[in-house]
């Protein structure tokens, strides 16, 4: 089974730098895909992405570049691009994982979902994520069967309302609908905590970690940010 990753981002470099260099150490293999929307940073972005052998995408990028998506930058338009990029640039993968910038896994998370897969191979899933009740899903990290969100439309779907630019809503229970037509939903709780505010052993996360901590894990990565550099990402 091959697993294909994007990350979705306004900026943020130190972000984005700590998860090209986590793929680099720990998921090498996975192809990863950077999104970012039309942030004043991008030319850096792209240029880390070259750096560590991923794609880079812009909400604004030429004309004559195939990769792009034309759409007004507001946030739920980010992310219903940056799960379209990644589902029809993923081509080769059977799952497309989508995290958020600062949503930052801690181990190879790419051995929970052949597990997972494995596990319902006779009813496979369409989306493997974390429910919570009212709020849908966590839409920070979800896993996609490309093949399923294709077949069933799903991924049209997504595609019309980025074109319609309308969301009515929150947007977690619109894309928690969206992903209950690609097919059943698995639970992914080995990844997040039961709480967005709940600290994880797997993941670092906005809500349940500090600044310090994002800063932590990067200078053990030998990444030069300072936990002022995470407080105030949009300017780096």
């Amino acid at each position: 089974m091959h697993i294909g990753m994007v990350v979705g981002t306004h900026g943020s470099v130190p972000h984005i730098h700590l998860h090209l260099e986590t793929r680099k150490r720990m998921y090498p293999n996975v192809p990863m895909v950077v999104h970012d929307d039309d942030s004043p940073v991008g030319p850096r972005l792209h240029e880390l992405c070259d750096q560590y052998g991923a794609t880079f995408v812009s909400s604004r990028a030429p004309q004559h570049t195939p990769l792009k998506t034309d759409y007004i930058g507001d946030h739920y338009l980010g992310d219903l691009a940056t799960y379209i990029t990644g589902l029809r640039l993923l081509k080769d993968c059977d799952y497309v994982v989508k995290f958020s910038r600062r949503l930052i896994p801690k181990y190879d998370f790419t051995s929970d979902l052949l597990a997972l897969a494995c596990r319902d191979i006779n009813n496979p899933c369409g989306t493997y994520g974390l429910t919570v009740g009212v709020e849908g899903i966590r839409t920070e990290a979800v896993a996609m069967n490309r093949s399923m969100w294709i077949s069933s439309h799903a991924l049209i779907r997504m595609e019309e309302t980025l074109l319609e630019r309308n969301v009515k809503g929150l947007f977690e229970l619109y894309w928690y609908d969206v992903a209950q037509q690609a097919g059943p939903i698995g639970q992914w709780a080995s990844m997040l905590a039961g709480s967005r505010f709940c600290q994880s052993s797997r993941c670092l996360w906005h809500s349940a970690n500090t600044v310090e901590e994002y800063s932590h894990r990067a200078v053990s990565f030998h990444l030069p940010y300072t936990p002022d550099h995470f407080k105030n990402p949009d300017s780096h």
